[in-house]
């Protein structure tokens, strides 16, 4: 595997978790999370927008 590879995984995996834990933490009540839920989803929308763009310039 080569770095673009390994930068990727690593990137789209974060990216992917920290969008997940957003959605669980706006969506779970007895968290009290919400508005910290958004931010953390709009992160990790952001963040896989960023790997969009890393991957179009790889290929």
């Amino acid at each position: 595997m080569s770095k673009a590879n390994d930068t990727t995984l690593v990137l789209g995996t974060v990216s992917t978790l920290v969008f997940a834990l957003g959605m669980c933490m706006c969506m779970i009540e007895r968290w009290h999370a919400f508005t910290q839920g958004i931010i953390a989803g709009v992160i990790g929308i952001a963040l896989l927008l960023g790997l969009a763009s890393l991957i179009k310039g790889v290929k």
